[in-house]
């Protein structure tokens, strides 16, 4: 995950990052909660009333990376994210 942040603070757009290029697969959130790159919710804003505690979540990214936790779809998920310089904040997970 590591060389997509590298990689898009480098220049290349967000949107040539695919959401199977990182096993687990990875996502890239805009700050006000959009995603940019992710399997099923790409598109979508994360930043509603429903996914709240999940955009809440992701948003603690920092540019060194860190871990966080929250509930999707019913799972407990361990995820770990890192902002971009342009703020974009990239990510990939597991279900615990």
């Amino acid at each position: 995950m590591d060389g997509i942040v590298a990689g898009i603070d480098g220049g290349k757009a967000p949107t040539d990052c695919k959401p199977d290029d990182y096993d687990p697969y990875v996502f890239i959130m805009e700050q006000g909660g959009t995603m940019v790159v992710h399997p099923t919710k790409q598109g979508q804003s994360l930043n509603t009333d429903e996914l709240k505690p999940v955009y809440d979540a992701l948003v603690q990214s920092t540019p060194g990376g860190v871990w966080v936790d929250y509930e999707w779809a019913g799972a407990g998920k361990k995820t770990y994210v890192r902002t971009t310089a342009s703020g974009l904040i990239v990510g990939s997970g597991y279900t615990k």
